[in-house]
């Protein structure tokens, strides 16, 4: 029994089983049946055409998206680092602004202790110079208002003498002038120079080497001098009761032997909120802002600085209010080498 086609197939596909069951019956299904297989792969090819069609459109708007996409992106880019520019810029605005309303302060801070500082002895060189010229005092006063005005004019002399030193670091003018001299001399000649300042207040001032040191080193001999007078000083004018320590000995940083030179004293100390600005220009330890010792704030300031310029540094190792501090200060012995050195580099 031949099986028939269900009426539910599709007319073409009905055509089709009809042509498979009939192929050996007529040549004609045979034809018939080629006919409609050709027209299906006709079809077939003209939908895949289509398709393809499709899919290249369907690639190109995705490749358009994708570029909108990608300027976009760019766009938003540019517009973030322009703003993210634009912030620091105002960041660095602000910043700037606050560093130029603090150097007006410490400028403001600075000319108010100078102007105090310079007419303190002014004053008394002048009074006792008129002192001098109109009252004909005796020998021994007149040695006196002599001696007065001596040191007086001495101070002045090295306030100057700061100012004009701080001028030239800032300017970079501060060159140091290479020569050999002897540390140890150097050290115990500035001890006896502050060691009178020191007995003034019954402080006790001590040296004490803790390593042999070299006979010679090569440096700026003059500044390697006011650089411990400054820390010396600083120590001195600080401290009330107790004393200064001065401890020296070698070390090398980077094959290269330095010298470290600690000044411990037992003064007020520095408050931890104040140490970071201790080396700061015109800076000095404050109690509800006022000072509370005389000066200009530029001892600190002057000793690192130049120290710097020797090739070496001044640094505040340990420090509590009410129990003193520790400065130390680090130089090369051979600075021309030094110089050498990194001017090749």
């Amino acid at each position: 029994m031949t099986p028939q086609p269900s009426k539910a197939w599709p007319r073409k596909a009905q055509e089709w089983a009809q042509a498979v069951l009939f192929l050996d019956r007529s040549r004609p299904e045979r034809l018939r049946l080629a006919a409609l297989l050709a027209s299906a792969e006709a079809n077939f090819a003209q939908l895949q055409l289509q398709v393809d069609l499709e899919f290249k459109q369907r690639v190109r708007e995705l490749e358009e998206d994708n570029q909108k996409l990608r300027a976009e992106t760019q766009d938003l880019r540019a517009s973030v680092q322009e703003a993210k520019k634009r912030q620091d810029q105002e960041v660095g605005l602000i910043r700037a602004k606050d560093a130029a309303e603090q150097a007006s302060r410490a400028k403001t801070a600075f000319l108010s202790s100078m102007s105090h500082e310079i007419r303190t002895p002014m004053t008394s060189v002048l009074g006792f110079a008129e002192l001098l010229s109109h009252d004909n005092p005796s020998a021994e006063k007149r040695q006196t208002y002599i001696e007065k005005i001596l040191r007086n004019s001495r101070h002045l002399l090295a306030l100057i003498d700061n100012i004009l030193d701080l001028s030239k670091i800032e300017a970079g003018h501060l060159l140091p002038h290479c020569l050999r001299f002897s540390p140890i001399t150097e050290l115990v000649q500035t001890v006896d120079l502050i060691r009178d300042q020191a007995e003034a207040k019954s402080l006790s001032l001590t040296l004490e080497c803790l390593d042999p040191l070299p006979q010679t080193m090569v440096s700026d001999q003059l500044r390697f001098r006011q650089v411990l007078i400054n820390l010396l000083g600083n120590a001195v004018k600080f401290t009330d009761s107790g004393g200064i320590t001065v401890t020296v000995h070698m070390r090398q940083e980077h094959n290269c032997p330095m010298l470290e030179i600690a000044v411990k004293d037992t003064g007020i100390g520095i408050p931890a909120a104040l140490q970071a600005a201790v080396f700061l220009p015109f800076s000095q330890v404050s109690i509800n802002g006022t000072r509370v010792r005389p000066g200009t704030g530029l001892g600190l300031t002057l000793a690192r600085n130049i120290a710097r310029s020797l090739g070496g540094d001044v640094c505040l190792m340990a420090s509590a209010e009410g129990a003193g501090s520790t400065f130390t200060v680090l130089l090369p012995l051979d600075l021309s080498t030094r110089i050498a050195k990194t001017k090749h580099d």
